[in-house]
């Protein structure tokens, strides 16, 4: 067993998605819709072209929607725009290195662990990061497996 690094090869191509969420201090149960295009350009109470559906019947602008929820402010985060899961990673390429420096391709199918759980937190922090992770394992060069322990 030794300390190996590892991240995701670059081809993998893992998309990132910002993710947006609307925290209020007081709990509400609200309706809030994008416009559809059947309804055609509406304006809102103010005036400004309105972007939303308030409540199944009100047209609101984003100025507007945000007076009409108290107290709140508008959260954002980056998130990848697919889970990833066991089947994710199996699918996936992937390089190691023992010093960081000369690279060797590994792919996803040939990974085993008795930790999904926690490896699959790590793979999604890389991917957010863009970095590469250093873990206990072990790479069979026979076999093509890597263990992670």
């Amino acid at each position: 067993m030794s300390r190996i690094f590892i991240r995701i090869a670059p081809e993998s191509n893992i998309s990132i998605a910002k993710n947006y969420e609307f925290i209020g201090k007081e709990l509400l149960y609200i309706s809030l819709c994008p416009i559809p295009e059947i309804v055609g350009e509406v304006n809102c109470d103010c005036g400004q072209p309105a972007t939303v559906i308030f409540n199944d019947e009100l047209y609101k602008c984003n100025t507007c929607t945000k007076y009409l929820i108290p107290e709140n402010k508008l959260e954002s985060n980056d998130d990848l725009s697919y889970p990833i899961t066991i089947q994710t990673i199996k699918e996936m390429r992937f390089e190691f290195s023992y010093n960081g420096e000369k690279w060797y391709n590994l792919w996803g199918r040939n990974i085993e662990t008795k930790e999904w759980k926690g490896f699959l937190k790590e793979i999604k922090a890389m991917a957010l990061e863009k970095k590469e992770i250093e873990i206990n394992g072990e790479y069979t060069q026979e076999t093509k497996k890597m263990q992670i322990y």
